[in-house]
């Protein structure tokens, strides 16, 4: 492996250190759904992006806290996130850069992490631009 991509490698494990350690969950989501469940759940399933990013950061959390109201995995977090996401939410790209550079709900893939990090940037989410701005100069 040559210097250069030792050297990213490095730097790319360092903010996903830093991303996931430090900075935590892109938004102060509460530990539970909105008070109608049900409401968030019918939105979520009818495509409303902040709904499905409610739910798999309720998913997310339930899955480490262990929660006793949801079946809750880090797969289901993945998925809702992704709906989010792929709707322009930028703290579900956000989010989702994070779980492909952990790996969290499926596999790790940093150059998809990179990419769902860099959507969240152009929208000027403030913690995706931290974490370029972070990345590009650990790369010098």
């Amino acid at each position: 492996m040559n210097k250069r991509v030792q050297h990213w490698s490095l730097s790319f494990l360092c903010l996903l250190v830093i991303g996931t350690a430090c900075l935590g969950y892109v938004t102060d989501t509460p530990d539970t759904l909105s008070s109608d469940v049900g409401t968030t759940f019918q939105n979520g399933y009818v495509g409303d992006a902040a709904a499905q990013y409610e739910i798999g950061m309720f998913y997310l959390q339930s899955a480490e806290s262990e929660s006793e109201y949801l079946e809750s995995t880090q797969e289901k977090a993945r998925k809702w996130i992704s709906l989010a996401a792929n709707q322009g939410n930028a703290d579900a790209q956000l989010q989702l850069g994070l779980m492909y550079a952990a790996g969290t709900g499926g596999e790790q893939d940093h150059a998809l992490a990179v990419s769902w990090i860099g959507k969240a940037a152009e929208q000027n989410h403030p913690r995706a631009l931290d974490m370029l701005h972070w990345m590009s100069q650990s790369a010098h």
